[in-house]
């Protein structure tokens, strides 16, 4: 999805994950300059911009999306993937 918004244009400040392997994903593809772990339920809108070095009003867009992981296992079968 990230990739998605950059290609259009945007620009990406932060991105987050709580998952080791993906936040090694999201490190390599440099997409932001702010790679967070973390699970964004738990985290505050004034934490994020913090982290972001960003102020309240500097915020275009905010998107995010479902696990991946766990839709994929759910709904495209059991394909093993590394918890088999």
């Amino acid at each position: 999805m990230d990739l998605g918004f950059a290609q259009a244009g945007m620009s990406i400040v932060l991105e987050a994950d709580n998952d080791p392997l993906c936040l090694d994903t999201l490190r390599a593809n440099a997409l932001s300059r702010t790679v967070l772990a973390a699970d964004l339920s738990d985290a505050s809108a004034k934490a994020l911009l913090r982290e972001a070095g960003l102020r309240k009003g500097d915020v275009d867009a905010v998107f995010g999306g479902p696990a991946c992981q766990p839709v994929s296992r759910s709904k495209a079968g059991r394909r093993g993937g590394r918890d088999a």
